[in-house]
């Protein structure tokens, strides 16, 4: 498994591998996410038997949650990453500048290397999924142990992967998800894959709900729709290009990801980011509430 890196260190980390390929494209360090998920389905599966998963014999609740947390957690700031990759692949391609076909998937004509951050990118977000299904059966199998007091004494980890994953400074994978489910060319497994696991990240959790409706808006500004409208006219100032594209690629909403699976055909997605949105507000006013 990669080592895990101090987190006061993770955005700047980033920042280097991802301007570190050939010719200037994004690059990371290979993870073995095949191997992740094996182990941490197995450990999904073992959690029913603890004779068949010896590192929790003996361990409290305290120290059985940290075991997990070390195990899988600390990678979820790698999913962030990986996804952050595709999502500026996808941009380069956008902007004339890579080799991705126009659907964004894997195609005869695309390099090595681009069917690599492809492939790369479905197996990170299958891998962030599963953490939450294990985090959800950890979870389960801790409240039938304790009664009906679900919280009291013990860890859920549930909500500490999806505030790992939104909230700390380090991940923030909400951001790049929301990027990729923006892009029309996104190949459509990572795409429907990324709309689920925001969907996911956001259920009956008020703070994680909190930061993505703090950091997606409904529609994009004025300013960024009149320059599209001059960009679709072609009348609009070329040597300003580049600094629209950064402002609209700061700005997420969702409008635009919805817009994008509905431009792709992509149904499966459209209905992904509903829940994602459905979830956001109804976490929102269950906390409200509480």
């Amino acid at each position: 498994m990669s080592s895990l890196r101090p987190p006061e260190k993770q955005s700047r980390v980033a920042k280097n591998e991802l301007s570190g390929g050939e010719n200037g494209s994004p690059s990371l360090p290979p993870t073995d996410w095949m191997d992740l998920l094996a182990s941490l389905r197995e450990a999904t599966s073992s959690m029913n038997d603890s004779t068949q998963c010896p590192e929790l014999i003996g361990l409290d609740t305290r120290e059985s949650d940290r075991f997990f947390m070390v195990e899988f957690l600390k990678h979820l700031t790698e999913v962030s990453q990986t996804v952050t990759l595709y999502a500026l692949a996808l941009r380069c391609a956008r902007d004339g500048q890579g080799n991705l076909n126009k659907n964004g998937e894997v195609g005869d004509e695309l390099s090595q290397r681009d069917k690599n951050v492809i492939l790369n990118t479905r197996r990170a977000l299958r891998f962030a999924l599963s953490c939450l299904s294990f985090g959800r059966t950890y979870d389960e199998i801790k409240s039938n142990e304790s009664g009906n007091d679900h919280h009291k004494g013990q860890t859920n980890v549930t909500a500490i992967i999806q505030e790992e994953a939104i909230i700390a400074d380090h991940c923030l994978m909400h951001r790049p998800l929301c990027q990729l489910i923006s892009e029309q060319n996104a190949d459509r497994k990572c795409r429907l894959l990324a709309a689920r696991l925001l969907s996911n990240l956001v259920t009956s959790n008020a703070k994680t709900a909190a930061v993505l409706a703090a950091d997606v808006d409904c529609s994009p500004s004025d300013s960024i729709v009149t320059k599209r409208m001059l960009n679709a006219m072609e009348l609009s100032n070329t040597n300003s290009n580049k600094n629209d594209n950064a402002e609209e690629c700061s700005e997420l909403t969702w409008i635009d990801m919805i817009s994008a699976a509905a431009k792709a055909g992509d149904r499966e997605t459209i209905a992904a980011i509903s829940a994602a949105l459905h979830n956001c507000i109804a976490s929102l006013e269950a906390g409200y509430r509480d």
